[in-house]
């Protein structure tokens, strides 16, 4: 007995060197490697900008300052009050929202506030809030609303959703999407917030998730996860996948009405859609073209049904990019890295203004008039 008690011991002992060790370590390497822009909240143990610090993010193709604002989002200071002259407009989604790619007012969002302030006439103030964070899927999205959006009380919330990814970060988390009541959580568990504590066990849970969707991430002869979502034929488990997303947008809907706000779901284009020639430039993506059968419509497809079942407002911008591209020039994307540049921002702002206030879009403002 006495010498199960000394194992025992010294298996603890040993892990608790090692974790020690780790965390050291890891802490050492991102103070020396890393600026430190990101932090997890205490409150809500989720990823957001460090509100004490500026950074510039820099490449070849763009040089731009970010300064968070107090709540840890790339954008202006949010009012704590919302006066009743105020329609408030929450805008969720990933990188594309975060927008460190251009000055915040280059911005889709900030452009978009302006030509709403614009309209005449109008009987209440517009105010944008963006909640972006990179990486997000729907399901982060989600939290994201409960966590920080649904307290400003907005009177429209704009879920910015991107097929070129999503589906994989929700894959990623899914064993983490449903609590014990099977309901889709509107926190983090706590055992998470505990992990976001520590920087070695924030290393250990990616390698995890990135082990445990390899079982996905490749089929069909090696076709990448994120690209499965344009095939004309889905791998196995592809419905299960899409009846996990259509479950989150349901739910994403009920919690913005439940709260008194209208939901619109807008589907976001990636540089490989809008200039799929520069799929024939890289050896890997040209010969996968060649050797499986893709739909680059597909998820817009399934997507413009399912809105139509659930009476969700749905804007698709793929097309109206594809209509204002001059030849193969990149138009609307940075090349080095892909997302919108200025002139891109310009064409979702007035993508979303047309269908706001001339398409399927204008009863979602009815309070403006």
């Amino acid at each position: 007995m006495k010498s199960i008690l000394i194992k025992i011991s010294l298996l603890i002992l040993s892990f608790l060197i090692v974790f020690a060790a780790g965390e050291v370590a890891l802490r050492l390497k991102r103070e020396k490697t890393a600026e430190q822009v990101f932090k997890y909240d205490s409150k809500t143990g989720l990823l957001i900008l460090d509100s004490n610090y500026e950074f510039d993010v820099r490449n070849k193709c763009f040089d731009t300052h970010v300064k968070a604002n107090s709540e840890g989002f790339n954008d202006s200071e949010f009012s704590p009050e919302k006066p009743d002259d105020v329609f408030r407009i929450a805008i969720l989604g990933d990188s594309f929202v975060e927008a460190f790619q251009v000055p915040i007012e280059n911005s889709f969002q900030y452009l978009l506030e302006n030509k709403l302030n614009e309209i005449p006439g109008q009987k209440k103030k517009v105010e944008i809030y963006s909640f972006g964070h990179g990486g997000n899927g729907t399901f982060k999205n989600y939290l994201y609303l409960n966590q920080y959006a649904l307290k400003h009380k907005p009177d429209l919330v704009i879920l910015a959703f991107l097929p070129a990814n999503d589906f994989g970060n929700d894959y990623q988390v899914n064993a983490d999407i449903y609590g014990e009541d099977g309901k889709v959580r509107t926190a983090l568990r706590e055992g998470q917030k505990l992990i976001y504590n520590s920087v070695f066990l924030q290393w250990l849970n990616e390698k995890w998730q990135i082990i445990s969707t390899q079982k996905m991430a490749y089929s069909k002869a090696q076709v990448p996860f994120d690209f499965q979502v344009f095939l004309e034929e889905y791998p196995q488990g592809w419905s299960s996948i899409w009846d996990m997303e259509e479950g989150l947008l349901k739910e994403f809907k009920n919690k913005v009405e439940e709260n008194g706000a209208k939901f619109m779901l807008v589907s976001v284009n990636d540089i490989w859609r809008t200039h799929p020639e520069l799929t024939q430039k890289d050896d890997l993506l040209s010969q996968m073209l060649n050797s499986f059968d893709f739909d680059f419509d597909k998820p817009e497809k399934i997507l413009e049904n399912f809105t139509q079942e659930e009476n969700i407002p749905f804007l698709n911008l793929l097309p109206f990019f594809k209509e204002n591209i001059e030849g193969d020039e990149l138009v609307f994307n940075w090349p080095c890295e892909g997302h919108w540049n200025k002139k891109g921002h310009e064409m979702a702002a007035e993508s979303l203004f047309d269908y706001l206030t001339q398409g399927k879009g204008q009863e979602l403002l009815n309070e403006l008039k």
